[in-house]
């Protein structure tokens, strides 16, 4: 999975607004502690307060407007949250 970059501009199937992405990686705490791939605000507007932000994953994505800022540190970051992910992944299907 390839992740964007903080800072990127997207829409969301079945939303209007556009969205900044301003988080990777985010637990949820309304739910059970689920992780989702992105926290978001609606943009132009930015964060308000928390009932503002916006949890969603990779695949609910519609459209790429904006990629934002990307070095080496986020690429090694993003790399070692793959392979996090993918070894937790492997864990819990061996667990069960």
């Amino acid at each position: 999975m390839n992740y964007l970059p903080l800072g990127s501009v997207i829409s969301l199937k079945n939303l209007d607004e556009k969205i900044l992405i301003i988080g990777v990686n985010q637990v949820s705490l309304d739910e059970k502690e689920k992780i989702y791939d992105y926290c978001g605000c609606v943009h132009p507007y930015g964060f308000i307060n928390n009932n503002s932000l916006l949890l969603f994953n990779n695949d609910q994505v519609d459209k790429v407007y904006h990629t934002g800022y990307e070095d080496e540190d986020l690429k090694d970051y993003y790399e070692d949250l793959v392979w996090l992910k993918s070894n937790k992944k492997e864990k819990d299907n061996n667990e069960k």
